[in-house]
């Protein structure tokens, strides 16, 4: 009887062995699908349509996890009044070092998901990330926050040259990434080698038409509190400024651009719209779009996707 009880097993295993390969080759992936049902069936979407109302307390940035302290070198330091944190491999890391801008609306600070998120990218890529606790709205604005980066790009680029230097950011770090790139070459400061946006927010006037097709799909992001932050984030500037919304800037002598954004995500409709603009513009831009993926899904690191998201990163980072 054990017998045939342990064949049975072994036929399941293999069975579900090749469900889950077989998964893994559809676009979405099968893990990418039950992804989203379980996000759908949380209220994420009805709270952050009140993003920026949250009590500060739970939008201020949380130091990383204890579990991750002796897997990584992690350190904080301050800088200009805020901290500045930096997390890199115990061993074996390369020369890149990677200014990594954190998501959040503008209105919130470093996750837990964040720290998770940035384990996954050092342990792919073996490179030191810096992760400023930059200021948010609705207490700042973005020149204050443009300034503070300025300066710490300036540091970083005559400790490490530009060669060995990347911007990064996740959606409203994505936008700021790119903003920031753009200011750099306002005052005439050489570029990053290369710019990774994953999940920007290029526009905070949200205003592109095909966003309320996009919404629907979307389980995540809520139009009305995005716009409350970014409205918040701007201050004086008008909303189509490309320091708040840098898919109206030129992107002409920027930073080779590597970006990734999922169809199910209210903020992709920009993202081809920066492809469009890039087009025209002869600017480089490496365009990645993943059918039937959330905003920031690479935050599951169990899905094919995210993988794939972590390969083409790595590649970049760590040639």
């Amino acid at each position: 009887m054990w017998k045939k009880v342990f064949l049975s097993l072994a036929a399941l295993g293999v069975i579900l062995v090749a469900l889950y390969s077989l998964g893994s080759l559809l676009r979405p992936s099968i893990q990418g699908r039950i992804f989203e049902t379980l996000v759908r069936h949380t209220e994420t979407k009805q709270q952050n349509a009140h993003f920026a109302e949250r009590p500060a307390g739970q939008l201020a940035s949380v130091p990383p996890p204890a579990g991750l302290m002796s897997r990584y070198r992690i350190s904080s330091r301050p800088f200009d009044g805020h901290t500045l944190w930096s997390m890199a491999p115990l061993e074996g890391e390369n020369r890149q070092q990677v200014l990594y801008l954190h998501g959040g609306a503008y209105v919130s600070g470093i996750s837990a998901m964040h720290w998770r998120t940035l384990a996954e990218f050092v342990d792919r890529c073996q490179c030191t990330f810096i992760l400023p606790d930059y200021p948010l709205a609705p207490r700042h604005q973005v020149d204050e926050t443009l300034h503070l980066l300025v300066s710490l790009y300036r540091e970083l680029l005559a400790t490490y040259g530009a060669s060995n230097l990347t911007l990064m950011g996740d959606s409203a770090g994505g936008g700021l990434a790119m903003a920031l790139a753009m200011q750099l070459r306002q005052k005439d400061l050489e570029q990053p080698a290369r710019l990774i946006l994953l999940s920007p927010w290029l526009d905070i006037s949200l205003s592109n038409p095909d966003i309320a097709r996009v919404d629907r799909h979307d389980p995540i992001l809520s139009v009305p509190g995005l716009k409350q932050a970014g409205q918040a984030w701007a201050g004086p500037h008008a909303l189509t400024d490309y320091q708040v919304s840098p898919l109206y800037g030129p992107l002409e002598e920027l930073a080779p651009i590597l970006l990734f954004t999922g169809t199910h995500d209210i903020l992709m409709p920009d993202a081809r719209r920066l492809r469009e603009r890039a087009a025209a513009a002869h600017a480089r831009l490496d365009y990645r779009e993943y059918p039937g993926m959330l905003h920031c899904w690479y935050i599951a690191d169990y899905l094919p996707e995210t993988r794939e998201l972590l390969e083409q990163v790595g590649q970049n980072l760590n040639p």
